[in-house]
């Protein structure tokens, strides 16, 4: 029966060390991609807006290029990319400006 309880515990202990992890796991990821949260927010203006002034497609399409292109080395900012680049055909001034927070966040971090 002692040794039966103890493995229940050593059992429960392990589980409990796991579940801990994956929830300090969890928040770190989460603080880290604070930006997909506040694109996710903004997701909704970044819809094409017809009404809204349109852009240099030549410049918009060299910044979300490079941006792509830091995906390889910065898989943090591979969704908030992903989203921008729906929007390439026709670039909106939102659009750049979403664009422009994506590189205020590279700067930072």
């Amino acid at each position: 029966m002692v040794n039966h309880i103890s493995d229940l515990v050593t059992s429960f202990s392990i589980i409990w060390f796991i579940f801990v992890r994956v929830v300090t796991l969890l928040v770190l990821q989460v603080t880290k991609h604070m930006l997909v949260y506040k694109l996710l927010l903004m997701y909704v203006k970044l819809l094409m807006n017809k009404e809204e002034e349109l852009v240099d497609p030549t410049l918009f399409k060299q910044i979300v290029g490079s941006l792509r292109y830091l995906c390889n080395s910065r898989p943090n900012i591979a969704y908030a990319v992903g989203i921008i680049s729906r929007f390439m055909s026709e670039p909106r001034a939102s659009h750049l400006l979403a664009a422009k927070r994506v590189m205020s966040y590279i700067k930072e971090h």
